[in-house]
């Protein structure tokens, strides 16, 4: 029991941090990508032990988040205006 409270000590916070760390990476643009592939591993680490019957949400989230992964933030991102900028 020990061991398993120990491993939920540090797993929390870590989904806590992936979960808020890729929401504002793909908010604000910056490294979209890396954000849209922390948030496919919380959608998919809660479809497999957390909620394995919302598979219909969790169908939408990943390919919402894989149209992000496959083709960027957008025009109207960070990464796009540090592209231009780079470019140079």
């Amino acid at each position: 029991y020990e061991a398993a409270a120990q491993k939920l000590d540090l797993s929390a916070p870590l989904a806590t941090a992936a979960e808020l760390g890729g929401a504002v990476l793909i908010a604000v643009g910056l490294f979209a990508r890396i954000g849209a592939l922390a948030l496919l591993g919380v959608v998919a680490t809660i479809q497999i032990f957390v909620f394995p019957g919302n598979w219909a949400e969790h169908l939408l989230w990943t390919s919402l988040l894989l149209l992000i992964l496959a083709r960027g933030a957008g025009v109207i991102s960070l990464d796009h205006l540090a592209s231009k900028y780079f470019a140079r």
